[in-house]
């Protein structure tokens, strides 16, 4: 019976490791982080149901382990929502581009390979 995959990305989001940045980013995520969304009134039909809820994209666990190692490896700010957003598309291409990968804007292939392989060294060095 052959072994599944190892998803790195996966078990250290599953275990909750989490790593303190060193850089002066961390600070304006942090600020960026607290500053509240602006809030604006929607009118809606009276009687009518939320269509733009029913068509709502659904969060999707991949993404959300994609934007987590982006944001650990300092491609960020990014709300880990599940959705690929440009801000999500935005880091990958970033990544690629500092990696030297073709710049597609999606984790996949060498693109998430490499991802994987640099959270999981950087989970394994011991921060002290």
């Amino acid at each position: 019976m052959p072994v599944p995959p190892r998803d790195p990305i996966a078990e250290m989001i599953r275990s909750g490791e989490t790593t303190a940045s060193v850089t002066p980013r961390a600070d304006a995520r942090k600020a960026e982080a607290r500053r509240p969304e602006p809030k604006t009134a929607e009118v809606k039909p009276a009687g009518k149901p939320d269509a733009a809820k029913a068509d709502a994209p659904k969060p999707d666990q991949a993404v959300i382990r994609v934007q987590r190692a982006l944001a650990k490896l300092g491609y960020g700010p990014l709300k880990d929502d599940g959705l690929m957003g440009p801000g999500t598309k935005a880091a990958i291409e970033k990544f690629e581009r500092d990696r030297k990968l073709p710049v597609k804007g999606e984790a996949a292939g060498p693109t998430l390979r490499a991802l994987t392989r640099e959270v999981t060294a950087k989970a394994a060095v011991p921060q002290g």
